[in-house]
């Protein structure tokens, strides 16, 4: 079995805890998790197992610009989400697709410290 990777968000003070939380499986078949918070105001966001162009791990609710693998051409904004039973990319009407399906992605903030970017 593998690690599943995710990143802390701290609402109330609108900060990272972590980006480097995991989630692994133990001898007796139960899981571990790795962040350890009494904090009941923390957000966990999973790594989509894809990275940008610049070699930066896309998490879900990272807001990324890029094209898209298929017909559409151009570039666009959008925020990853977890829907549908897999990472969404969400770059408003006309534009829900399959995040791996991103043309050379770029990082360029979150939804939570830079939700401005989506409008």
């Amino acid at each position: 079995m593998r690690d599943f990777k995710f990143g802390a968000w701290d609402t109330i003070n609108k900060r990272w805890v972590s980006r480097d939380c995991y989630l692994s499986p133990a001898n007796n078949g139960q899981w571990i998790f790795n962040l350890r918070t009494d904090n009941r105001n923390v957000v966990v966001m999973q790594y989509t197992g894809l990275k940008d162009k610049n070699g930066v791990e896309i998490y879900e609710g990272d807001i990324v610009t890029g094209g898209f693998v298929g017909y559409y051409i151009g570039s666009k904004t959008g925020a990853v989400k977890f829907e549908q039973g897999g990472f969404q990319f969400d770059g408003g009407p006309g534009t829900y697709f399959p995040a791996y399906q991103l043309k050379n992605p770029v990082v360029i903030g979150n939804i939570y410290e830079n939700a401005e970017l989506l409008k």
